[in-house]
């Protein structure tokens, strides 16, 4: 006869040690682990689905409570320990008048006007919650402050701004021609000198904190008019030359008011978040955007595109490049790869990110009211297909070619180099080891479109692209149509 199930309440603690054991055996199915427990699965299930809310109202250590007890302000109390609960990841020191602070500052938020964060007020809400202060090593400073400047400013700037109107800008380098089999010669190479200028490109993404909005990346080059460039009058994202191929304090700060404009262009006023590297220039005047700068040395936490955006980026842009890779094995008569062809990647990636993925990552880094749950980037995207297993390459170390890459000129003595664009018809043509590719006429052209829908013919649920390539065929023949 089996033992009979336990229906008693559980505390806190024993709530906790139940989701230890949860995670302790992740080979056991959720009936099988309740019964081991002798807990109803009903009650396994439920203890799992408010996971959060348990371990939020527990950082503290464990507790005889059976039941979590919010003040007559649930919301409000909800959201500041939540926040605390972040203040303690993060090891930073909290104290009553930070948290009354913070308290006064959510009921604003809430419109709550009957609210007073008064000594009485809070000493409740500790004994409620469990809330002891803490201290920390002196050595741990300079990073604490960091992360209190976090916790404290950068809440008060995000809480003027709806998501969509908070932006995050980062660049990254890339060595945009490695192929697998030559990635170890490029590891851990910083090119602080500039060198391999012909092999790298400097790339700087920018999205909005829900991931509705991506910006075209702007990209950085050695050639201002390399020869794969000829003919070509629209290009898939925004290019600009560098010898060094570095962001300067010009390039930047012409990329900023461009889109002070644009967004002035909509009625629009953002938040744009950076890190306090050199180039960034502090003092550029502006109408439509505020820019925040991170602490200098600030941990990679606070930044939100490295929190996976960029990595993911790179996981897409390298995919090609391996297919790519099998292909000139298969055909020895592909062309080399060239700069137009990694503004095409570069997009084709860029786009391929999914709202929820930037979402996270700005969610990840704290910059976010989203209650939604929070993801490993890494694991969310299955780019590694079955190619890369059938071979000797490790796909991560591939990704991770170039992550020590520097972006802008270390010590500055020749930070000012004239920014040109790629549509400025002044610009002169600049050698480099491309060639000049003959233009396809209108019926290679045709040709091309019909094999690629012969081929996404061939696929399961391809409708998307079907969709796709008729609306290219379409665009071609108005435009042709338009020149009769």
């Amino acid at each position: 006869m089996s033992s009979k199930i336990s229906r008693k309440a559980l505390t806190i603690t024993e709530k906790l040690s139940i989701l230890e054991k949860y995670d302790a055996n992740t080979t056991f199915t959720k009936k099988k682990l309740a019964k081991l427990l002798n807990i109803p699965e009903s009650t396994l299930r439920t203890i799992i689905y408010k996971r959060k809310e348990i371990e939020s109202n527990a950082f503290n250590g464990p507790t005889k409570r059976k039941k979590i007890k919010f003040g007559k302000y649930f919301t409000l109390e909800k959201i500041l320990v939540e926040w605390i609960h972040e203040a303690n990841v993060y090891s930073v020191p909290i104290n009553g008048p930070i948290i009354q602070e913070k308290a006064l500052e959510i009921s604003k938020l809430l419109n709550i006007k009957d609210f007073n964060a008064t000594n009485g007020w809070l000493d409740r809400f500790k004994n409620r919650h469990h809330i002891v202060y803490s201290r920390i090593n002196g050595k741990f400073k300079s990073d604490v402050d960091n992360k209190l400047w976090f916790l404290n400013l950068m809440s008060k700037y995000t809480n003027k701004y709806a998501s969509k109107d908070i932006f995050n800008a980062c660049e990254f380098g890339l060595f945009f021609k490695v192929m697998p089999d030559k990635s170890i010669m490029y590891k851990n190479n910083k090119c602080s000198n500039g060198e391999l200028s012909e092999e790298r490109l400097t790339v700087l993404i920018c999205a909005n904190s829900d991931g509705t909005e991506k910006l075209k990346p702007l990209v950085i080059g050695k050639s201002l008019q390399p020869k794969c460039f000829t003919n070509i009058k629209t290009f898939p994202c925004e290019y600009i030359a560098q010898k060094q191929v570095w962001m300067t304090s010009e390039h930047f700060s012409s990329w900023v008011k461009e889109l002070d404009l644009k967004m002035g262009e909509k009625n629009r006023e953002i938040l744009l978040f950076l890190d306090s590297c050199p180039v960034h220039s502090k003092n550029i005047s502006l109408k439509n955007m505020k820019l925040v700068f991170f602490p200098e040395n600030v941990s990679s936490k606070l930044q939100p595109m490295n929190q996976g955006i960029i990595k993911v980026l790179k996981r897409y842009y390298r995919k090609h490049l391996f297919l790519r890779y099998l292909n000139v094995i298969q055909n020895s008569n592909i062309k080399p790869l060239n700069i137009l062809d990694a503004l095409y990647y570069i997009t084709a990636a860029w786009n391929s990110i999914q709202p929820q993925i930037i979402a996270n990552s700005f969610k990840k880094a704290g910059i976010s009211m989203s209650c939604g749950e929070l993801v490993d980037n890494a694991k969310s995207n299955d780019l590694e297909d079955e190619s890369f297993k059938n071979t000797q390459i490790n796909f991560e170390e591939y990704v991770e070619v170039d992550e020590n890459l520097i972006t802008y000129e270390p010590n500055l003595q020749n930070s000012k180099k004239e920014v040109n664009y790629v549509h400025n018809e002044n610009n002169g043509e600049e050698d480099d080891d491309s060639t000049i590719e003959v233009l396809p006429t209108l019926s290679c052209t045709m040709n091309a479109i019909n094999v690629v829908r012969r081929f996404i013919s061939t696929l399961e649920k391809s409708e998307a692209a079907m969709y796709n390539i008729n609306c290219v065929e379409n665009e071609i023949v108005r435009k042709q149509s338009n020149l009769l």
